[in-house]
């Protein structure tokens, strides 16, 4: 079971990714913005984020940012993003990301890399 956290400005989309794997077995949590992830992180320290990289203030770069300077190489941090990769890959690796997903990512795709990921 891995702890995860969803970032993304689309509750839709952080509430279904965030359902999906708490039916897998993995706890949890969603954070709608930047800030508000960044805070949790003082009460629920994820194994994996995914982090959107457009949102409103602090943007995925910077919460991404914020999370290296806080947790350290811990949690594995995952872009996953509407983005091209050619346009925000080399920004993504310099904020701190492991690794890049384009939206929309596969529900089972993603459940391959989790548990490819988790503890």
């Amino acid at each position: 079971m891995a702890k995860i956290l969803f970032v993304d400005d689309s509750r839709d989309n952080a509430d279904s990714l965030a359902t999906f794997f708490k039916l897998l077995g993995h706890e949890t949590e969603v954070a709608y913005d930047g800030d508000t992830a960044v805070e949790l992180t003082s009460k629920f320290t994820p194994d994996i984020a995914f982090i959107d990289i457009q949102m409103p203030m602090l943007d995925g770069f910077d919460t991404a940012k914020e999370f290296r300077s806080r947790l350290g190489d811990k949690p594995v941090l995952i872009a996953l993003t509407g983005q091209e990769w050619a346009k925000t890959g080399d920004e993504a690796g310099r904020a701190g990301f492991d690794g890049f997903l384009q939206k929309p990512a596969q529900a089972s795709a993603l459940a391959k890399l989790v548990d490819s990921l988790a503890p």
